[in-house]
């Protein structure tokens, strides 16, 4: 989680002279100082936003440079893979074999820059897009097996990488090492691949239920504060809490009650703490942290994420300052949260084709959201199911025509859709369920409206 000083002196031991940092060091000033009074050089990838004044290091490559900002945001990997791009037209190489090794190398790219929610817009595009046909056609051992546990099968789409990879290689890192991750990656044979790849399933379920727990525990915390202070920012922190799950707990919290969300993990001894913060639209939580932290503080990130640390006897004046600064720029229109209709149809006009047609514009995510359509005065055929996880099954029909809806962890509606006795509307994002080879278009809900 970011360069120190004691991995510094551990490099330095080896006899490391150069050290090249992934996802961090920009704002690493003097742990960059400390490396080079040690003769150590040190070249920066990063993609984070850049403090007051630049670490002194061979070179700094970070699309989000305020001297030489470059149009697409990468995610870290996506600035490793721009830097070795770069070398290999430096160096005595053959191009072709330079090529031939950027595009054996693409398909972590693409996994990072959805996992890591990078914009999925200009080279970010083109690059989860090859990286989605490497792994669909001819996948590498480790991620295989990967897909193998996890159910995923051909084609890949960006909504696997997402939900069903992603989760598992990041549990192993969170919970315990992410060397088990490293390893999966350079497996060799499938056997060794599957035990790594079903260790990194079980790791992730267990990741679950430790999430729940603190999910759990940070709502209470929530719920339990002032109720003027539930207007603006989410500010939670307990001791214990396992300090590599609080960016996803932000997350959930964001979600939910739709305010950016601060979740702070307090040391055994009581003295520190580390934290994590998720956020919406309007509330830049980069430039929030640098109004509470000095210009050299523990902080780091963007808008969307962002991580800190401070002393735990600071953490109620941390929590007015977030509160406060909520105050300030968010507005009630800004926290009102929205779904965007592309359009409104009929039940009779969202065809297969139409599904498939949508579904040739992958890969969806972030800065390229999947559609969302609409169809008002639906009826249930059927009395709606809890399939999985607490997710909605449900069968709509109108004027003859009958579909199939998914409804992802909204299984509390399930009670509610079997009082209510009207019409309904639903917004849901098109897809296409490929089910022993039978193939129809399907929605994955997004939100119900009872009329």
């Amino acid at each position: 989680y970011g360069l120190n000083v004691s991995a510094i002196d551990q490099l330095a031991g080896q006899g490391v002279q150069l050290i090249i940092t992934v996802d961090n060091g920009v704002t690493a000033v003097q742990e960059i100082a400390y490396a080079a009074s040690l003769g150590i050089d040190v070249v920066v990838t990063d993609h984070h936003e850049q403090g007051e004044t630049l670490p002194e290091a061979c070179a700094i490559v970070d699309p989000k440079r305020l001297d030489r900002p470059y149009p697409t945001e990468y995610c870290g990997a996506g600035v490793a893979w721009k830097l070795v791009h770069a070398l290999l037209r430096h160096l005595d190489m053959d191009p072709e074999k330079g090529r031939e090794f950027l595009m054996s190398q693409i398909d972590l790219v693409a996994l990072a820059t959805v996992a890591d929610l990078a914009p999925l817009i200009g080279e970010n595009r083109i690059l989860v897009r090859a990286g989605m046909k490497m792994m669909s056609e001819c996948p590498r051992i480790g991620l295989r097996a990967l897909m193998q546990v996890a159910g995923v099968s051909s084609p890949i789409t960006a909504r696997d990488f997402g939900f069903a990879l992603a989760p598992r290689l990041n549990a192993v890192g969170r919970t315990r090492s992410a060397e088990t991750g490293v390893a999966l990656m350079m497996a060799k044979d499938p056997e060794t691949a599957l035990v790594l790849a079903e260790k990194m399933d079980r790791l992730n379920t267990e990741r679950r239920e430790i999430e729940k727990h603190i999910l759990d525990e940070a709502m209470d915390a929530y719920r339990e504060q002032d109720p003027d202070q539930l207007a603006g920012a989410i500010v939670v922190a307990r001791p214990g809490w396992h300090v590599g799950l609080v960016g996803l707990i932000a997350s959930r919290l964001s979600e939910s009650f739709y305010r950016p969300a601060f979740v702070v993990s307090i040391d055994g001894d009581g003295q520190r703490a580390k934290g994590s913060a998720r956020s919406i639209t309007g509330f830049n939580l980069h430039e929030a942290l640098a109004s509470y932290f000095e210009a050299d503080g523990e902080f780091g990130g963007h808008a969307m994420a962002a991580g800190f640390r401070l002393p735990a006897a600071d953490i109620d004046a941390f929590r007015e300052a977030m509160n406060a600064y909520a105050e300030r720029v968010l507005t009630e229109e800004l926290l009102r949260p929205e779904i965007l209709i592309d359009a409104d149809m009929a039940l009779t006009d969202y065809t297969l084709e139409l599904a498939e047609t949508i579904q040739s514009f992958e890969p969806f995510g972030e800065g390229n959201p999947r559609p969302i359509l609409s169809f008002s005065d639906v009826s249930l055929a059927e009395q709606p199911r809890i399939v999985g996880n607490n997710h909605l099954r449900l069968r709509l029909v109108q004027g003859g025509t009958y579909i199939s809806a998914i409804g992802w962890r909204m299984g509390d509606l399930d009670s509610r859709l079997l009082r209510h006795s009207g019409s309904i509307s639903v917004a849901g994002h098109p897809s296409v369920n490929d089910f022993r080879g039978r193939r129809a278009p399907e929605l994955e809900i997004r939100d119900i409206r009872f009329d």
